[in-house]
């Protein structure tokens, strides 16, 4: 069962204690000795800290449908509905029909509290304190808040900050469970009067949610308390670096504190493209084009990924895309050859050996190839190549290598006409050598003519005056690949007769 289903079916039992409440709330209670007035203030745990809710995604949740339908325009229902625009296929209220849209004014809160809650991986359970009162909300679970006398009070106090929720009640009832009651989310600068809420009295806009000036349920006599959200968006993550490594370009950023999941982003013609998201404070971004500038961001979000919970740097960081050249090696005459792809990136490139030290560079070059001599055979050595960009930025390497073992060629020991043709001797080299195999040139081109796996072989064809090349080259166990370069030699036939 997903997770959202099984919270839907939670709600539905507690909203029953909901709708009890919101029926019987012409019902008084005993008052508090410690009942509170206008300028009194309880100090104790934000919202955020009691429901384990995250102060950026609850902004961002409520900024990122600011403009839409999701909330806004939503049918004013009395009594228990939680039904959004936006989300309305299920029945979070007791009241609530599938498919049909509706919300009072706590239900609105509850919604609102429970999608940032339930994506910031908290304690959803907690804002269903809502279905027993406003009572066991914000004293069950000991939220800071503010009492004042009226609007204007509370306006200039200076105490409000964006997020704030406030509870509108009609003055020395807050331990009454009246009907007379509003609740709405500020959504001002801490001084001007505008509030998101679900209202039958909105300012002209209808029985419906709306973000309005602050209206309550009765307009004389009304106290306002000021419950503290603690709701703010976190620091943008410091970006520090953007290199490219072998998988691709790598991004680095700082860790933010409370940050448990981090979204990265890649501009694409001038907008911001996700393109991943991570716990770790690093990504690899592994489709990049060679030659190709690409410029990131990174934001903080909710562990479930549905909103954000930061700011994040606009300008972003750039890094040209730089990928690790593929490197072929090859043992030639007189040492190993390597050869590489064309970056297009690449100003230059440097041709790397490993050590016992680590990787010591050979060369600096603009070429494609590179010749390496190596101080001894039948010895592997492990090669990587890395280019340089204009600017003198690296490029990506191959960590691990290329690697080769260096293999002398075999060494024609000697070459003569016999009277069966012409016999070639040579010395096998140090190594894993499983056979030989032997070329003549024919027409510009090496011919292959046998295989073997002596050191010896004679060429029966080779009966007519003239001049012959030949070559030996060393082969690998399957005989589908050399091991080796070759080493020729030359001889001049004149006639036939034997000469041994």
């Amino acid at each position: 069962m997903k997770d959202g289903d099984s919270m839907k079916r939670q709600f539905r039992i507690t909203s029953v204690l909901l709708t009890l409440a919101l029926i019987l709330c012409a019902c008084p209670i005993t008052l508090s000795s410690g009942a509170l007035s206008a300028g009194d203030e309880v100090k104790g745990n934000t919202v955020c800290q009691a429901l384990g809710m995250d102060g950026g995604a609850y902004l961002s949740w409520l900024s990122s449908h600011e403009h839409d339908s999701y909330y806004l325009g939503t049918p004013y229902r009395p009594y228990d509905h939680r039904n959004p625009n936006g989300d309305c296929k299920g029945a979070y209220g007791w009241l609530d029909s599938y498919g049909v849209p509706g919300m009072n004014c706590m239900g609105f809160v509850w919604h609102v509290l429970y999608k940032a809650t339930f994506m910031s991986g908290g304690y959803v359970s907690r804002a269903n304190r809502m279905a027993d009162g406003r009572l066991t909300f914000y004293e069950g679970l000991n939220i800071s808040r503010k009492y004042f006398k009226n609007k204007q009070a509370m306006l200039k106090s200076g105490y409000l900050e964006k997020g704030d929720i406030i509870w509108m009640i009609p003055d020395q009832q807050e331990y009454s469970n009246t009907v007379y009651h509003h609740v709405g989310i500020y959504w001002g600068d801490g001084h001007s009067d505008v509030l998101w809420h679900s209202n039958t009295v909105t300012g002209g806009q209808g029985e419906c949610n709306a973000i309005s000036k602050i209206y309550p349920m009765l307009d004389r006599n009304t106290m306002y308390i000021v419950l503290k959200v603690g709701a703010s968006m976190k620091s943008a993550p410091k970006l520090t670096n953007a290199y490219n490594i072998e998988s691709g370009v790598k991004l680095t950023w700082n860790k933010v504190a409370g940050a448990k999941r981090y979204r990265v982003f890649v501009k694409q013609s001038g907008r911001w493209k996700g393109v991943g998201d991570t716990s770790a404070n690093y990504f690899v971004y592994g489709n990049g084009v060679d030659g190709k500038s690409y410029t990131f961001t990174v934001r903080c979000i909710t562990p479930r990924g549905g909103c954000y919970t930061s700011y994040y740097d606009k300008r972003g960081i750039s890094c040209t895309c730089c990928p690790a050249p593929q490197v072929t090696l090859q043992n030639a005459t007189d040492g190993v050859l390597l050869r590489w792809n064309k970056l297009t990136s690449a100003a230059r490139y440097r041709v790397y050996v490993r050590t016992s030290k680590g990787y010591t560079c050979l060369a600096v070059t603009t070429d494609t190839v590179y010749r390496y001599i190596p101080p001894k055979a039948n010895y592997p050595y492990t090669f990587t190549v890395r280019a340089v960009m204009s600017d003198g930025a690296l490029g990506a390497y191959k960590v691990n290598g290329f690697r080769i073992t260096y293999i002398a060629p075999p060494k024609i020991s000697a070459i003569q006409k016999t009277s069966k043709g012409v016999r070639l001797n040579w010395t096998k080299p140090d190594g894993a050598v499983y056979s030989f195999r032997v070329f003549r040139r024919e027409d510009g081109r090496w011919k292959r003519l046998a295989d073997t796996s002596a050191t010896a072989y004679t060429d029966t064809a080779a009966t007519e005056a003239g001049v012959y090349a030949y070559a030996v080259r060393c082969l690998s166990a399957d005989k589908k690949q050399f091991v080796t370069a070759y080493d020729a030699a030359l001889i001049t036939v004149t006639d036939n007769k034997d000469e041994e």
